[in-house]
């Protein structure tokens, strides 16, 4: 297809993969390639030609960053694969319509929009769409900080229901990034290195789990159907539970199914 086609269709593909909550981890090598090599996942033909956007904006690392927030919102895990300048400010076609007015508001007054867009504090959570998604990652992306997009929680003001932390071990390289999602009661955890004792603490009581992996093939660039590898997990104690994720290799996306009523908040 003209290559061009591609990257118009996306606009529209992205927001309708947002409104579904539906994704495909091969978002991944989007983000990695928009974001860290400058190159147009819609044309593979050239390198460092921008994908076509209606945000018409100008960046100083990469002319591909509206397609990479995109994808960002769709597959949150994906931040473990964008550079240290990524910004999801401006992503407009992966927005619902009450974003995009909260947007138009929250722009109208200049001193306002300076306030909301701010670095990520990698210690709190990221808040998506008012619940839907919790993030937590160790990557710092610039946001506009508005209700209903992306908003920045306390770890003591996320409600217990939903709140968890996360331990990655001793990290032995500036660049090495970890993203945890949780969307209901599935963690979605991907890392852009070997990760060999990653944990997840959970204030519940009487957990029982179960861990699916699906791995990632380098030479198609696409990711193998889930492998349960853990089945049936359970763990008890009288306030929290930690779950311990099986070695990760860059790009295998880990799910833990959780079930539990018995929270110790």
């Amino acid at each position: 297809m003209e290559p061009w086609y591609n990257s118009i269709s996306f606009e529209g593909i992205a927001a309708g993969y947002l409104e579904a909550n539906e994704f495909e981890p091969e978002f991944v090598d989007a983000v990695e390639r928009a974001s860290l090599l400058d190159y147009n996942p819609c044309n593979y033909n050239k390198k460092s030609e921008p994908c076509r956007s209606n945000d018409r904006i100008t960046y100083a690392n990469t002319k591909n960053e509206p397609f990479v927030a995109r994808l960002i919102r769709i597959f949150p895990v994906a931040l473990s694969f964008v550079g240290s300048e990524i910004s999801m400010s401006g992503a407009i076609s992966a927005a619902s319509l009450q974003e995009v007015l909260t947007f138009g508001e929250l722009k109208s007054d200049p001193q306002n929009a300076t306030n909301a867009r701010k670095r990520h504090d990698k210690a709190n959570f990221i808040n998506e769409r008012g619940g839907r998604h919790w993030i937590m990652t160790n990557a710092e992306p610039v946001s506009d900080w508005v209700p209903g997009f992306w908003e920045e929680e306390e770890f003591a003001d996320v409600p217990s229901r939903y709140s968890f932390s996360v331990s990655a071990g001793i990290l032995s390289n500036p660049d090495d990034r970890w993203t945890v999602d949780r969307k209901g009661d599935r963690f979605f955890v991907m890392t852009n290195y070997e990760a060999n004792n990653v944990r997840l603490t959970l204030p519940v009581r009487n957990l029982t789990y179960s861990i699916s992996v699906r791995r990632y093939d380098a030479a198609t660039y696409r990711w193998t159907p889930p492998e349960v590898v853990e089945a049936g997990g359970y763990v008890e104690n009288p306030n929290n539970s930690t779950v311990l994720l099986p070695p990760l290799r860059p790009k295998e996306l880990a799910i833990i199914s959780i079930s539990s009523s018995d929270y110790a908040n």
